[in-house]
């Protein structure tokens, strides 16, 4: 699916027939029959579990998704590319340490500011504690961090066809 400026909501755009696409779909279905030889389990009180269930409080998460799809943006296979599907991403994020697999507990791992990082690396910059850190927030406002967080994302991943607002 990709988002129509136009339409002004989301179309889906048809997967291509051809060796990448069949070779991706083939991974990814080797991907899910690999999770499947394992029981992936929330360690978690029930009633903890029967309101992730039940949706309380927004707090939604299917347990029968077990398995991934891949979603591409702009409607290329060549224009990244993630996984979605597993309930352990849907499930929220204060309860994910509690995530077991065959018994044995997980870790989240967090890649943030991963693309910014290889820019640093790939210009021989040193890498400052904060890689969203311009010099134009002295104070460290959280607020003013998330716009230029959003303007260097949006930035590195424009193109004409999807450029920033004037805003």
């Amino acid at each position: 699916r990709e988002k129509d400026d136009f339409l002004l909501g989301r179309v889906t755009v048809p997967t291509p027939n051809n060796n990448t696409a069949r070779n991706m779909r083939k991974h990814t279905h080797e991907i899910n029959i690999k999770t499947s030889e394992f029981a992936i389990f929330p360690y978690l009180p029930d009633p903890i579990i029967k309101q992730l269930i039940n949706g309380t409080d927004k707090k939604f998460c299917n347990f029968s998704n077990v398995t991934y799809r891949r979603i591409f943006a702009k409607g290329r296979l060549d224009k990244g590319g993630r996984f979605y599907g597993g309930w352990w991403q849907q499930i929220p994020s204060g309860y994910r340490s509690f995530i077991r697999i065959d018994g044995e507990p997980t870790v989240e791992l967090d890649f943030g500011a991963t693309v910014v990082t290889l820019l640093y690396s790939m210009r021989k910059v040193p890498l400052p504690p904060d890689p969203y850190d311009l010099g134009i927030n002295p104070k460290g406002d959280p607020q003013i961090r998330d716009i230029i967080k959003m303007f260097i994302i949006a930035w590195l991943y424009s193109s004409r066809q999807y450029g920033l607002a004037k805003d």
